[in-house]
């Protein structure tokens, strides 16, 4: 490695710190929410009672590992015998699964063996149950539960619209106000709007008759208004050479991508202690930015603030002034929205088709997080010294194609492997766009307007 690159990416050790928390803060939950949120809107919107126990004394069942069934035989009478972990007796007296269990069990105390299904959550692997009272595979709420996760995944996808829209819109001003007064100060911001989701989403589970579950959402959208990686990258790019531009903001995104270490952590703990953490990791994040990060942007650099820049339309101003920055915004906006979308659906598309409990999604992000970190450290350096920034940007771009018709095609009868193969190679190559797009607009953007690039 280059000298001046190594001095350089030692020098932002305490931003890559403080986005690695907050991605960790973020991750905690994520592989939580499919599933208590589309619980929630089964009951709440369905009809689903609060109690989702249900012994279904109609079909067979054998004790061993539980494998979803698939669409063809889900629609066979009475189908196949399912096997399925033991259950546990309640207080009750009631053969369940376990605390925060996703799938049925076998009750085997009884002659012959039962489905138990989970009492406080949809079971995964909805495609693969059936609504018949014949069949082995038979759920009740099968209806609710499929309405809720599409009514689940929809919320997820208007709240993140809303805030990308935000973002594109007040990123300007937040670009221009931190070129006037520091990224510092920004960053602080930054971290403390980002913690109000993790805030809204706990107080909601502590107190759901009091606070809804839409607060989280409209909260979520609101935290568009300012980005911390976006102010992050302007971070970088005060720091860094041109020369290593690139690879220091694909380094600030495996940075982030390590961070979602903590996917799997969240779906092993009980749930109020995950979202506790959550909330303690993004008050991390505040404390470090005040007292660790020092400012990248010296007075002597700083422009003065104008507050004709502060208005949204200039940012539109600035990404369209020229052929290159059209086809750059036009290249990001679409592989955005595009990428951002599949993100958000994927977790309900796996629980529902694929049969993925939060364990499961959580060893999905932590996998695809390690090849984000192969990519941006190992390759996306090779990558530009032979195909140039634009080349990359293409090829990242043409990667990300086949992930998302693929998706779409194997929500309907996938298997595990192609959901896996789709999401960590195609998924991974398609985040190459990123960091060549941030370069290129740096590299030929006015040192006045690096927060608005």
């Amino acid at each position: 490695m280059e000298p001046n690159l190594c001095a350089e990416l030692r020098g932002l050790c305490p931003l890559f710190l403080l986005i690695f928390v907050e991605v960790a803060a973020l991750g905690l939950p994520i592989a939580i929410l499919p599933i208590i949120t589309t619980t929630e809107f089964a009951q709440s919107q369905y009809g689903a009672p609060r109690d989702l126990y249900y012994l279904h004394e109609g079909g067979e069942c054998a004790v061993g590992s539980w494998t979803p069934a698939t669409v063809a035989q889900r629609d066979q009478i009475p189908g196949p015998v399912p096997s399925a972990p033991a259950c546990e007796e309640d207080p009750d007296g009631r053969f369940i699964p376990g605390a925060q269990a996703t799938v049925p069990c076998c009750a085997d105390q009884m002659a012959p063996f039962h489905l138990s299904y989970p009492v406080d959550s949809c079971p995964t692997g909805l495609d693969g149950f059936s609504d018949d009272p014949a069949s082995n595979f038979f759920y009740p709420y099968l209806t609710a539960c499929v309405n809720g996760n599409g009514y689940a995944a929809a919320a997820i996808a208007y709240a993140d619209a809303a805030r990308n829209v935000l973002t594109f819109f007040a990123g300007g001003a937040i670009g221009a106000i931190a070129d006037a007064q520091g990224r510092k100060t920004m960053l602080a911001i930054a971290e403390i709007v980002a913690s109000l989701p993790n805030v809204a989403l706990y107080l909601w589970w502590l107190y759901p008759e009091t606070f809804s579950i839409f607060i989280y959402y409209g909260v979520r959208a609101l935290s568009g208004l300012m980005n911390s990686v976006a102010v992050g990258i302007a971070y970088v790019a005060d720091k860094t050479s041109e020369d290593n531009r690139a690879v220091c903001i694909g380094c600030l995104i495996a940075v982030a991508a390590i961070g979602f270490v903590s996917a799997p952590i969240g779906a092993a703990l009980p749930y109020s202690i995950a979202f506790a953490a959550s909330n303690v990791l993004n008050a991390f994040t505040i404390v470090w930015t005040i007292f660790a990060i020092s400012e990248s942007l010296p007075p002597e650099r700083r422009e003065p603030l104008v507050w004709a820049n502060v208005n949204p339309l200039r940012t539109i101003g600035v990404l369209v002034r020229s052929r290159l920055f059209f086809m750059l915004t036009s290249s990001v906006l679409f592989n955005s929205a595009s990428n951002k979308g599949i993100t958000d659906i994927s977790p309900f598309v796996l629980q529902q088709s694929f049969g993925f409990n939060s364990t499961d999604i959580g060893y999905l992000v932590v996998a695809l997080g390690f090849i984000v970190i192969f990519i941006q450290a190992g390759l996306i350096k090779p990558l530009i010294a032979c195909l140039g920034e634009r080349g990359v940007i293409i090829f990242g771009i043409a990667a990300g194609i086949p992930y998302y018709l693929g998706f779409s095609a194997l929500s309907f009868d996938g298997r595990r492997w192609q959901a896996y193969l789709l999401t960590l190679l195609f998924g991974g190559l398609s985040t190459l766009v990123f960091p060549a797009t941030s370069s290129l607009f740096s590299r030929n953007s006015g040192e006045d307007e690096q927060g608005l690039a």
